[in-house]
């Protein structure tokens, strides 16, 4: 038994139509006459939001559905759905996604209605036009890429060994500075704190005191990775991390503009400042022409920035001219921010900086397909499967892939 029939409710009017008949309109864009009283809500994104697919293969689709279900953004996005659905419960709305998944090479909209096990099916339209801009396709993406990678990628029998524990805490007390820096010319104040293991034990035992400089994410403090300044600091290195201005006006925030274009530039040039401003300071407590930088989210980016990824704008003005609200996550408005940027291409590169770890840049589009092959910086970018913000497969795996894996 399988869904041939819908039941469109819009407010007081309601009429039923073939499932056949949305997929014709799906595919085409051509409104049947059965459909014509919704003509006007029928818009682009609607047609996206029925277009858009999840490519899986059948002989994992049961498997990757079942991992979907168990994560709790899926649990939230069913709760979302069913309001655009009367009359269908969870469960039914589940056996149709394992269903769709088993039957066919990847799922939409229009194979999750055909294979739920029922006759006739009620949309409330107003509904899931509304439901249709919230939903995170990308994370799903990530979350069904995630499953298959961990199938892929285990190795029956492997154990990894280490003769140390990196989470265990380093033998030296640490110190604790807060600062904060002027950049007169670009009217930008840097608080900054500054960990250093203890300077008289630190120069007994012969420590380099490497120096990281850690940059947050968007609108995080420099408190946001304190304990592992503290933990790098115990074990030795010189960590300054910084707290890049706040970059929203109340009342202003756009989606289209969700920092001023020129925050791009600015970050990655907080970072140079800072360098500058503690090259003139302790020489051997500050190496300053041997830096790692370790950024989160917005931040990753930074670091890839000054890794020498170059920002290709051109590509970011097309994906952000031609994308909709369903093909976008948070972390793509922020980078769609730059495109008011003159430039069509631009380096931020500081050669100071000799190592990178990355943790869930924000990069989805704003290298384009080859800026990140200009990194010749030695760099670790971190994946989380479970990140809505900046989902791994739309803002880390396949940024790297379309330049760094060229046969995939």
């Amino acid at each position: 038994m399988a869904a041939e029939k819908l039941t469109l409710k819009f407010g007081p009017f309601e009429q039923t139509v073939s499932v056949n008949d949305v997929e014709s309109y799906a595919k085409t864009g051509k409104v049947p006459d059965s459909m014509g009283v919704y003509k006007p809500f029928l818009s682009e994104s609607v047609r996206k939001s029925l277009n858009a697919k999840l490519d899986i293969d059948p002989k994992l689709g049961s498997k990757v559905v079942d991992d979907l279900m168990r994560s709790p953004m899926a649990k939230q996005a069913l709760a979302t759905l069913l309001p655009a659905v009367p009359g269908l419960s969870t469960e039914t709305l589940q056996a149709g996604l394992t269903i769709a998944a088993k039957q066919f090479n990847g799922l939409d909209a229009v194979r999750v209605i055909r294979a739920i096990p029922q006759d006739t099916i009620t949309v409330d339209v107003s509904e899931a036009i509304g439901i249709a801009s919230k939903v995170n396709f990308s994370y799903f993406k990530t979350q069904a890429m995630g499953s298959i990678l961990q199938r892929g990628l285990t190795v029956e029998g492997a154990k990894f060994t280490s003769d140390f524990d990196a989470a265990d805490k380093g033998a030296l007390p640490v110190e604790v500075e807060s600062r904060v820096l002027v950049d007169e010319k670009r009217d930008r104040r840097l608080p900054v704190d500054i960990y250093t293991p203890n300077t008289q034990l630190a120069n007994m035992l012969k420590v380099d005191r490497p120096l990281v400089v850690i940059s947050p994410g968007y609108e995080a403090s420099k408190n946001f990775l304190a304990y592992l300044g503290e933990h790098l600091a115990s074990h030795g290195f010189t960590v300054v991390a910084l707290e890049h201005p706040s970059s929203v006006v109340k009342g202003q925030i756009q989606l289209d503009a969700l920092v001023p274009a020129d925050e791009v530039v600015n970050r990655p040039k907080d970072i140079s400042f800072v360098l500058d401003s503690l090259a003139t300071r302790d020489k051997q407590l500050f190496n300053t022409e041997q830096v790692m930088v370790i950024g989160h989210s917005f931040g990753g980016y930074t670091a890839l920035a000054l890794a020498g990824a170059e920002l290709r704008l051109d590509e970011l003005r097309k994906f952000c001219d031609t994308s909709t609200v369903l093909d976008r996550v948070p972390a793509d408005w922020l980078q769609c921010s730059a495109t008011k940027l003159k430039e069509s291409t631009l380096s931020l590169r500081d050669r100071r900086v000799k190592q990178v770890m990355a943790l869930n840049p924000a990069i989805g589009n704003i290298f384009g397909k080859a800026g990140l092959s200009k990194v010749e910086t030695p760099t670790m970018i971190f994946s989380s499967s479970e990140d809505a913000l900046t989902p791994a497969l739309s803002q880390q795996l396949q940024p790297f892939c379309s330049c760094r894996c060229r046969s995939i």
